[in-house]
């Protein structure tokens, strides 16, 4: 059964609270990055993101994720 896992984080370029959004994660040691939607900082995360939300004005907004994946 699969399931969606939040990880929540701070953009260190901008300071955006930022969620990661995963479909059951895979810990295979690879990394894969994915950019702040506010400010297009990188960030490392453990897994290919599916979806990616900011908080603006109070509220979560979603946002499409840019990623790399690094094996």
């Amino acid at each position: 059964m699969k399931h969606n896992v939040l990880f929540p984080c701070i953009c260190q370029g901008c300071n955006a609270r930022l969620k990661v959004e995963f479909t059951d994660p895979m810990r295979t040691g690879a990394m894969g990055t994915v950019d702040c939607p506010v400010c297009g900082t990188s960030k490392m995360v453990p897994d290919e993101p599916v979806k990616i939300y900011y908080e603006k004005d109070g509220s979560w907004i979603e946002s499409p994720p840019k990623t790399q994946h690094f094996a």
